[in-house]
């Protein structure tokens, strides 16, 4: 019984893992986003209205993707969890 819940411990915590790597690619995603676009306005000498709802919309496409792969990294998170606990046999002593 030790050998299976050794197996479940590390599948859980690959599971976890791959959460977390998708959660940091999030934010790696919404800083490039938040970064582009504070930067425009920041740094830009020259307006024009064009650059700057193309940079305002970039930050906005990168906040939305980041939030997508949030939500799609969670679902899987907790569809993996579900399949690993129904596979496998658990029995906590105390």
């Amino acid at each position: 019984m030790e050998k299976n819940q050794l197996k479940y411990a590390q599948q859980h915590l690959a599971n976890e893992r791959t959460f977390l790597a998708w959660i940091r690619t999030v934010i790696a995603i919404v800083g490039v986003g938040f970064l582009a676009t504070s930067l425009h306005f920041t740094i830009g000498v020259n307006r024009d209205a064009r650059i700057d709802l193309i940079s305002i919309v970039l930050g906005m496409f990168a906040c939305a993707l980041g939030l997508v792969i949030t939500v799609l990294a969670t679902i899987g998170f907790r569809r993996n969890g579900k399949s690993m606990k129904g596979r496998s046999i658990l029995q906590v002593r105390m």
